[in-house]
């Protein structure tokens, strides 16, 4: 049974992360309020204030963004990328709500690795909205707990790294992955474990990653045998890309271990 006095609104519910995520905050028996855009418009300030105000939540944790880089997809992409979390970041302010703002590491553009104190830099698209959001809802509301996340391995989504191994294999019949590519990626369970926990957190930037060492190859190998994928997988020897986030104070299984549905760990 949730508890009221744990009431939490989130945003992006439907997403690949949001559905495990609602999941892992009911199982914690929080109260979650899934926003819904066509209730509450996000471009009517008085609007959000008084929606907030009447949930009265412990935590606002805003996963909602397009991400496509389809520029027919992005036409409102300001607005829902920058604009509205600058506004519910403010209200948090005002009513004195933990607001968790979730980004990305493409906020990232040259080549890394990254640590909590590289300068982000990215000058356009997607990484370009999120860097420009993490600025304003800090300066809107210096309390903001801001998590950087990497590529999501979820069993299904749009924004799955699975998903778009799959699509890669129907489109190509093979997948060419650079062994030279080492990106930032962690299975969904242990980020949402993470955001979960997060709404304890100090204000601040951190960074979700589980790819200490493996190359994109590797890591698609490890999938194929974990997921039963039939995958025709090619090494190739590309341009080098780190990607890799690193923060000391993310305590998150390396990616070569997996949690299965009861939390056990085993190793591929």
């Amino acid at each position: 049974m949730s508890d009221p006095n744990k009431t939490i609104i989130l945003t992006g519910a439907t997403g690949t992360i949001g559905q495990v995520l609602l999941k892992q905050l009911t199982d914690q028996h929080y109260k979650v309020i899934v926003w819904n855009r066509n209730e509450t418009a996000i471009d009517d300030y008085h609007q959000m204030f008084n929606y907030i105000n009447k949930q009265k939540p412990v935590a606002f944790i805003h996963l909602a963004a397009i991400t496509s880089f389809d520029s027919e997809k992005r036409i409102n992409s300001w607005q829902v990328n920058y604009e509205w979390p600058s506004e519910i970041a403010w209200i948090c302010r005002e009513l004195k709500i933990k607001f968790i703002f979730i980004s990305t590491n493409l906020v990232f553009q040259k080549s890394g690795p990254y640590y909590i104190d590289t300068a982000p830099n990215a000058a356009s698209g997607y990484g370009y909205e999120k860097l420009q959001a993490e600025k304003r809802v800090i300066y809107q509301n210096p309390e903001t707990i801001v998590l950087r996340l990497g590529w999501q391995i979820a069993e299904y989504g749009n924004n799955s790294l699975i998903t778009w191994l799959d699509n890669m294999q129907d489109i190509h019949s093979c997948i060419e992955l650079n062994i030279n590519w080492l990106p930032s990626c962690s299975f969904v369970e242990d980020t949402c474990s993470i955001i979960v926990a997060s709404v304890n957190y100090f204000p601040g930037i951190y960074m979700i990653n589980a790819n200490k060492d493996n190359n994109m190859f590797q890591i698609a190998t490890f999938l194929k045998k974990n997921y039963q994928k039939e995958w025709n997988l090619i090494p190739v020897n590309g341009q080098y890309i780190d990607q890799r986030m690193f923060d000391e104070r993310i305590k998150i299984d390396n990616i070569s271990y997996h949690h299965d549905k009861k939390s056990d760990h085993y190793r591929y």
